[in-house]
């Protein structure tokens, strides 16, 4: 019996999650711009696959993430209708508190006081690749992880086979992938990996729709080939977003809703994921 694993699109807008759900999603990620757009999803998910809120932008002061006390998000979850299964995403926490001069129990916090009063929610912990080659090399080989979390992965978009950019050489994802789970297992955490594969187009990390449709296969066969270690599979992005890189230079990115190519290939991989036996794989 082969595992299950969280797979489906990120989408920014309400209004494009049936259109995710409708192709063959076990989860939806969505990116909320405040706490009553918590309550409209999970309300518009309707308990028909599992919500993954990526929660860091409900904590956007002046332009600035500063996190805190997260009393509104139990709000809002409470008034919602949904009472099924639930993730919520950090993305790059540890990245952006550090930028605003906090410290990791901070954010740690928002998780501890949520699980207080919901037990049952799951939390998911995405780190920067350079984040991760930092931390890897300036503690001779120990990440220091958010070993509390129930899914951990990391993101960098472009090839597969040479993840890099700037002070960070090019490395293959799978080691980062593998790095992450050995760091977490030797120090004690049960999380899964949750894969973040690409799927838009801009001006640094995706200039052609080959590049991001090869990383997408790539990625399917790495979750398939290593299932029990792979707990989620989210693509970003169907809608448009925009990519701070780090804080700089903001990049506009097209989501894969406008490249029919793009979007076939995505969907195509999702149902690789829900429904690998009619793919002839294998645990």
């Amino acid at each position: 019996m082969l595992n299950n694993i969280l797979a489906g699109w990120l989408v920014m807008t309400l209004g494009s999650v049936d259109i995710a759900i409708e192709n063959s999603a076990t989860a939806v990620s969505f990116v909320p711009e405040n706490n009553l757009e918590v309550t409209e999803y999970l309300d518009k998910i309707d308990n028909r696959v599992t919500p993954v809120i990526v929660i860091d932008h409900l904590y956007i002061e002046n332009g600035r993430y500063v996190y805190k006390e997260p009393s509104l998000l139990k709000s809002a979850l409470s008034e919602s209708k949904h009472f099924s299964r639930i993730v919520f995403m950090f993305d790059e926490p540890m990245w952006r508190a550090r930028n605003n001069g906090q410290n990791p129990e901070e954010v740690k916090h928002i998780m501890s006081a949520i699980k207080a009063d919901f037990p049952n929610v799951e939390f998911a912990v995405i780190y920067a690749y350079a984040e991760l080659f930092d931390r890897y090399m300036e503690n001779y080989g120990v990440l220091d992880l958010w070993y509390e979390a129930d899914h951990v992965g990391f993101d960098c978009y472009g090839k597969f086979n040479g993840c890099g950019g700037g002070h960070v050489p090019e490395i293959p994802q799978m080691t980062y992938l593998s790095m992450l789970y050995a760091d977490n297992t030797r120090n004690g955490g049960n999380a899964k990996m949750f894969l973040v594969p690409g799927a838009f187009l801009n001006g640094s990390s995706f200039s052609d729709e080959n590049l991001v449709i090869k990383q997408l296969y790539d990625y399917a066969q790495a979750a398939n080939m290593n299932r029990k270690y792979v707990s989620g599979f989210g693509l970003f992005t169907m809608d448009d977003v925009t990519l701070s890189n780090g804080g700089t230079s903001p990049d506009q990115s097209r989501g894969a809703i406008n490249y029919p190519g793009i979007l076939d290939a995505g969907n195509h991989v999702i149902d690789m994921i829900v429904n690998p036996e009619q793919y002839l794989i294998v645990d």
